[in-house]
């Protein structure tokens, strides 16, 4: 920005204008901000050349976004760009454009002096007035009810999070929003010139098609395939439809791993490859944790024909050889489960609004440090509207009735007399799905089972890796 600036500017760059929320715009001292170059490079060719120590070589330094993406052995050059942790909650584009803020912020300074005056005021009126209190301690316990009341209604009316429309906060270029099994579906493609097949990737529980986003570059060159992954129902930033608790409506919910499967088929019919794969591979499903049940319903969803020409990439998949899932939540009934899409929203804006939230279970899942690019990721979908109460009906459709995984090995393995090709991949330091666990499933199934180094989300912590370990089983005599 040019000169001091007020509240809620619009911001322009990169050929598009940005609307910065109020809630960030606050966040920053009113008073004319400097930046060093290469915080304001004017083109997007732009770039600035830094000699290394002890090196003649000329190191390129970008964008402040691109160091975000940085891995853990890169710390602080992520570090210098998160910065305090106002800086790091702002939702950040891999351009650096700024289209929100994660969660709650904090009251700036000239507001808790607004809001004090304010309570001032009232203090002094009702003491002018004659209805002050005239016990000491009656007085003291007014002035600290009103500092409550006054500093939660400020917080509420000039901190709350800014939820936006899917739309205005498509986090890729390659972004795309498009109608499929009834639902206004966010997802992202990488297409590569001359592929004669297509993947489709689908996320686990809590993440989003974000979490592919690495992997997609490793996946279309091993796989020589158009690469595309979604948001489920429920999650990212796919439409979340209004649905009221009855057992009408939570027979036919749209937040369920079934639908999510008529997605991908929606989806696989749009962007169907040209020609067929000389290999007798046209479509390949990549399923993780929970999105490997969704992938195999999908699969099961094809034509006899269509299937036989499908391979089913299982990576750590979130259920077992038997009837009963891995999660075994209890069924509940209709009260109880009206009573949790009340309660959970409150429990998850706790949680996911807070990044060390994410730090500590990612890092969980994956075994080590995580870079604050996925962090930033998987904090993405809670910009949306409704993001909270979606991801209450999505759980809450999931404990109700007959889980969907109910004898979901014994389909796979008669589909894999039928042609079908199945590839389970497990890590050994896996501690949400215990290698043990995947072991077993492939065995009852019949599949081909590739162990890797690593934990729970593979295909994020060394994309080419994972990519290359599939690559095999595509051709007809990886079986």
């Amino acid at each position: 920005r040019f000169g001091p600036r007020s509240f809620g500017v619009q911001l322009s760059g990169a050929g598009q204008s940005v609307a910065m929320l109020r809630a960030s715009a606050r966040s920053l001292p009113p008073c004319l901000l400097l930046s060093p170059p290469s915080h304001v490079q004017p083109l997007l060719d732009s770039r600035i050349f830094v000699r290394s120590q002890g090196s003649s070589s000329l190191l390129e330094r970008r964008r402040p976004s691109v160091s975000l993406g940085a891995g853990a052995g890169t710390g602080a050059a992520a570090a210098s760009v998160a910065g305090s942790s106002a800086e790091a909650d702002l939702a950040l584009r891999r351009d650096g454009t700024v289209v929100g803020r994660f969660g709650w912020r904090r009251l700036t300074l000239q507001e808790r002096i607004v809001t004090a005056t304010l309570a001032a005021a009232v203090v002094a009126i009702g003491y002018a007035s004659g209805f002050w209190p005239c016990s000491r301690v009656r007085q003291i316990l007014a002035v600290l009810f009103l500092a409550l009341c006054f500093l939660v209604g400020a917080r509420r009316l000039r901190c709350r999070p800014r939820l936006q429309p899917a739309r205005s906060v498509l986090p890729l270029p390659s972004s795309t929003l498009a109608r499929a099994a009834d639902l206004l579906v966010h997802y992202v493609r990488r297409p590569r010139a001359g592929a004669c097949r297509l993947a489709c990737c689908f996320h686990g529980f809590g993440a989003s098609a974000l979490s592919w986003n690495t992997a997609l570059g490793s996946l279309g060159e091993q796989l020589e395939a158009d690469v595309l992954a979604f948001d489920a129902p429920g999650f990212g930033l796919t439409e979340r439809l209004r649905m009221p608790l009855t057992r009408k409506a939570l027979d036919a919910s749209p937040y369920t791993c079934r639908r999510s499967a008529a997605v991908a088929n929606d989806l696989l019919s749009i962007h169907a490859p040209v020609r067929s794969d000389p290999n007798g591979c046209d479509v390949v499903l990549l399923g993780h944790s929970l999105g490997a049940i969704s992938a195999a319903l999908a699969a099961l969803a094809m034509s006899p024909e269509r299937r036989a020409r499908t391979v089913l990439v299982l990576e750590s998949p979130a259920f077992s050889a038997g009837d009963r899932s891995l999660a075994g939540i209890p069924q509940c009934s209709l009260w109880q489960l009206r009573l949790l899409v009340a309660v959970l929203p409150f429990v998850l804006r706790r949680l996911v609004y807070r990044r060390g939230f994410w730090e500590k279970g990612l890092g969980l899942a994956a075994g080590e440090a995580v870079s604050q690019r996925l962090v930033t990721d998987y904090r993405w979908p809670s910009l949306v509207e409704d993001w909270d109460r979606g991801l209450a009906l999505f759980v809450a459709s999931r404990i109700y009735g007959v889980p969907e995984e109910t004898g979901l090995a014994d389909k796979l393995k008669d589909a894999c007399k039928d042609g079908l090709r199945v590839v389970v991949v497990s890590g050994d330091d896996d501690r949400i799905v215990p290698a043990s666990s995947s072991k077993a499933l492939s065995e009852a199934i019949g599949a081909n089972l590739v162990s890797l180094r690593g934990g729970h989300t593979l295909h994020e912590e060394d994309p080419a890796v994972f990519a290359k370990a599939v690559a095999p089983f595509l051709r007809k005599t990886g079986r």
